[in-house]
């Protein structure tokens, strides 16, 4: 089935803590899209102003836009969440059920997009229900310690356990950026099946990515790093397990190597711009750039800047961009 414009929402879903780099990753892409373009917008949202509502809205309507602001599904108490990972990391799990559209485009509120993502977003996803870019994240051989527990495990032991096969640490994917076929999702009623497993609050690292691991693997439809660059890559290139991995799966390696300095869509995974006590990469001015871009002389891109003074001008601060392999 031919995928058009006018069948595509491309859905962000935030709090209050995330809302300004979600402004900014929003205006970045309608940057690049046509004016008047038939994709439509949607913002699952919890706690937001009237006026950051309205600074969202206003934006849409300059490009020409359809936008909407939903209150997020809701789902079990019991879903497991920390100081860092809010309960707006499951909202993604029940798009489909939030739209009409055929096709959504899921972006994490801490990504740039550099080009238009039409082609992207109307590609054909050859009969997968959903698809996304690979991460290392469960390289052979990762340990996590279990949060609630205090356990230790192999990371690819707890996806087995929680769905997935042995063989998943090459196809798992990162969940900052997904296209959904919605029709799918609808037909087959996936936020029941979501709402059992978040429920048992046994997703507890990534919660929803392993819980969309685990229950797609072997159904996922792998893109290029282009489309989602994370830039966490530059420290995780630093692990040994890491190198080994990339070297097993070369043509993912050669993907990134292709696109490191000018990717599609810059996904900020650990090292947040905004952030002071992160290290600062080669992205960080561009999300500088985009944030005056959207914001413009405002106290927002004030604080900005001078957290890039300050990793700039801190010894030792700038991570190595270097991607080769040992």
């Amino acid at each position: 089935m031919q995928i058009q414009s006018k069948d595509v929402c491309v859905c962000y879903c935030l709090d209050q803590n995330f809302w300004e780099p979600t402004a900014i990753s929003f205006h970045s892409l309608l940057s690049h899209l046509p004016k008047h373009s038939e994709i439509s917008f949607l913002f699952v949202q919890e706690g937001l102003s009237k006026e950051q509502i309205s600074f969202l809205r206003e934006m849409a309507h300059k490009a020409g836009v359809e936008v909407a602001f939903k209150a997020p599904k809701s789902f079990s108490e019991n879903a497991h969440t920390t100081e860092l990972l809010s309960r707006a990391m499951y909202h993604r799990l029940f798009l489909h059920q939030l739209t009409d559209r055929k096709r959504i485009l899921y972006l994490d509120g801490d990504t740039i997009i550099s080009t238009d993502i039409t082609g992207f977003a109307t590609q054909n996803l050859e009969g997968k229900p959903i698809a996304a870019v690979c991460s290392p994240g469960a390289f052979p051989g990762r340990m996590v310690k279990h949060p609630i527990t205090g356990r230790e495990e192999l990371f690819t032991d707890y996806l087995v356990r929680m769905g997935a096969e042995t063989g998943v640490e090459n196809s798992y994917i990162n969940s900052g950026v997904l296209l959904i076929d919605a029709d799918y999702w609808r037909a087959h009623e996936v936020h029941i099946d979501f709402a059992k497993m978040i429920a048992t609050g046994e997703f507890v690292y990534a919660p929803d990515q392993d819980l969309l691991n685990a229950y797609f693997y072997g159904r996922i439809k792998l893109l290029s790093p282009n489309w989602n660059f994370q830039t966490s890559l530059f420290h995780s290139f630093k692990i040994k397990d890491v190198q080994i991995w990339m070297k097993a799966n070369a043509a993912y390696y050669n993907d990134i190597l292709g696109c490191q300095h000018s990717p599609a869509i810059i996904h900020y995974v650990y090292f947040k711009p905004w952030q002071h006590r992160v290290m600062k990469t080669g992205f960080d001015k561009t999300y500088l750039i985009n944030c005056f871009k959207c914001f413009g002389l405002s106290s927002f891109f004030a604080r900005a800047l001078r957290v890039y003074m300050r990793k700039t001008f801190r010894k030792g601060n700038t991570i190595s961009m270097d991607l080769s392999l040992e």
